[in-house]
C-alpha cells in the first residue's frame, strides 16, 4: 500500500493536523525551494537519532557501515534531478577538515563551492523476527539547509516498512514462511526497504504533486511509454545509481525483464522491475523484445 503524504505546511495554516495512515510521508517546503532553488546539493554524513543520559536508548542500532551505505543510496537517488552534487568523498575530505573546529554551514558550503546541505538523522534502524513473523524498518529525518543562511528549504520523515508473515496450514507453509520471513531480514532487503524509503522522501520534489485543502499530497503519476527488455547475460548487478561506483542492490538472470524509464545517464539506464524496485543497468546488457 502506497503511503499517504502529509503536507505539514499546508495543516500548520489551517488544516486538520491529523496523521492518516501508517508511516506516511510528512515533508515541508519552504517557498524558496520553488522560487530560487538550490544549484548544488551535497549530501552529509547521515547521523543517528541524538540520545541522551535520560533516554539512553532512543537511537536506533545501526553502525557506522551501514550508515554509509544508506547514505550511499540517498546520494543515488538525487542522480535523476538537475542539481549538481558532490562526490560522498570529497564531503567527507571537507568534514574531516574542519571536524575541530566550530565551521558553520556557510563556511563548509563556500569549502565545497556548493550551495545547500542535505542533511540526515537516522530514527529508526531495525529488524523484528518472530519465526513466522518479520519486519525490517528504516527510519529518517532529512532537511535540506540553504548554507549561505542556513535557511530550511525544504524537511521530511518517514518510516519505510517490509512485513512478511502468514499462518501456515501445512509443513510445506511452514517452510516457506521461514524462508521469506528470514529472507525479510536480510542485509539485502534493508537496501530495498532504504531504497523505497528515499523514493518515497524525494518524490515530494517532483512538479506533478497536487495538494488538495488538508494537506495531503495525492501523487499524480503521469503515463509515460516505456519498452520492457531483457537480459541477456547470465547474470547482470541492477545498480543504486548511473556507474560501476554505485552499488548492486540485486543481481538479475538471464531473461528477467525489465522496463526502461529514462536514458537521461546513458549508457547507463533507469529502468523498472517487476516487483517496482528501481535501479540502473548498463544499455549493452538487455535486448528490446
Amino acid at each position: 500500500m502506497s503511503p499517504v503524504y502529509i503536507n505539514e505546511a499546508v495543516q500548520m495554516e489551517g488544516g486538520s493536523g491529523q496523521t492518516t495512515g501508517m508511516n506516511p510521508v510528512h515533508f515541508k517546503f519552504d517557498p524558496a525551494f520553488h522560487h530560487s532553488p538550490p544549484k548544488c546539493i551535497a549530501v552529509m554524513p547521515l547521523r543517528k537519532k541524538l540520545t541522551t543520559a535520560f533516554l539512553p536508548e532512543t537511537g536506533p542500532g545501526i553502525s557506522d557501515i551501514e550508515l554509509k551505505q544508506l547514505r550511499r543510496v540517498l546520494y543515488s537517488h538525487l542522480a535523476p534531478y538537475l542539481y549538481k552534487d558532490v562526490e560522498l568523498a570529497r564531503v567527507n575530505q571537507a568534514v574531516r577538515t574542519y571536524s575541530d573546529l566550530p565551521v558553520s554551514y556557510r563556511g563548509l558550503a563556500k569549502h565545497l563551492g556548493c550551495d545547500s546541505l542535505l542533511l540526515g538523522e537516522v530514527t529508526d534502524y531495525n529488524t523484528q523476527f518472530f519465526g513466522v513473523y518479520s519486519q525490517t524498518s528504516v527510519g529518517i529525518k532529512l532537511r535540506l539547509v540553504r548554507a549561505q543562511d542556513n535557511h530550511q528549504l525544504w524537511q521530511e520523515r518517514h518510516i519505510a516498512s517490509s512485513h512478511v508473515g502468514s499462518f501456515p496450514l501445512t509443513l510445506v507453509d511452514l517452510a516457506m514462511g521461514l524462508y521469506s520471513t528470514t529472507s525479510n531480514i536480510s542485509d539485502e532487503q534493508i537496501v530495498r526497504v532504504g531504497d523505497d524509503l528515499f523514493r518515497r522522501l524525494l518524490l515530494t520534489w517532483d512538479r506533478s504533486e497536487e495538494l488538495d485543502q488538508q494537506g495531503i499530497m495525492q501523487v499524480k503519476v503521469e503515463s509515460c511509454d516505456v519498452s520492457s527488455f531483457y537480459v541477456k547475460t547470465d547474470y547482470l548487478n541492477l545498480r543504486s545509481g548511473p556507474g560501476m561506483k554505485f552499488g548492486a542492490s540485486t543481481v538479475l538472470k538471464q531473461n528477467d525483464v525489465v522496463m526502461l524509464l529514462n536514458e537521461r545517464h546513458t549508457p547507463w539506464l533507469q529502468v523498472k522491475l517487476s516487483d517496482g524496485q528501481l535501479g540502473y543497468i548498463h544499455e549493452r546488457y538487455i535486448a528490446a523484445y
